[in-house]
């Protein structure tokens, strides 16, 4: 690793740690976008130290760009017991685009427990991602949704987005 990019991440992850959440939550970020990999130990640190909720999503979507597989466990154990909503179906959404298999039993679990309509669609998206399968359990539960009208304009619209790419994915 150049010096440069080196120091660049050590400031970020210095960054981790200010008081103001908005720096934390763009560290974070800018983490996420430079696929800083060497920083996958203090992402992990972090996200389970982490009061903010905001900065919480947005260090699972950041382990989400880096995309290691050596962060499925601590996603799945987020995504179980976050106290935030945001954060647990975000990092639904990040073990389904990652292609976590191992998170299917755990995502079906949480649907059961989650009380929120735009919570759960996207836990069934996860599913459904990870089914990769348009008569499974995650596009089914959608349809459902989406014939009680329980689902948003974009919701509706990540949905279609969704199912173009599994359409892709089978061919």
């Amino acid at each position: 690793m150049d010096e440069t990019r080196k120091t660049i991440i050590q400031d970020l992850l210095n960054q981790l740690n200010n008081d103001d959440w908005i720096i934390r939550y763009n560290a974070a970020k800018i983490l996420g976008n430079i696929d800083a990999e060497e920083a996958i130990q203090q992402l992990l640190e972090k996200l389970e130290r982490e009061d903010n909720r905001d900065v919480r999503r947005k260090i699972v979507q950041s382990l989400g760009e880096i995309d290691l597989k050596i962060t499925i466990p601590t996603l799945i154990n987020i995504m179980k017991n976050d106290s935030s909503m945001m954060v647990r179906y975000t990092a639904a959404r990040v073990l389904g685009r990652m292609g976590a298999k191992e998170a299917l039993p755990h995502i079906k679990e949480r649907i059961i427990k989650e009380n929120n309509n735009e919570s759960i669609f996207w836990f069934n998206i996860a599913l459904a991602r990870l089914e990769q399968d348009k008569k499974g359990q995650g596009i089914s539960s959608i349809e459902q949704m989406k014939k009680k009208k329980l689902l948003s304009e974009k919701l509706l619209l990540e949905y279609s987005k969704v199912l173009k790419e599994l359409k892709q994915k089978k061919k």
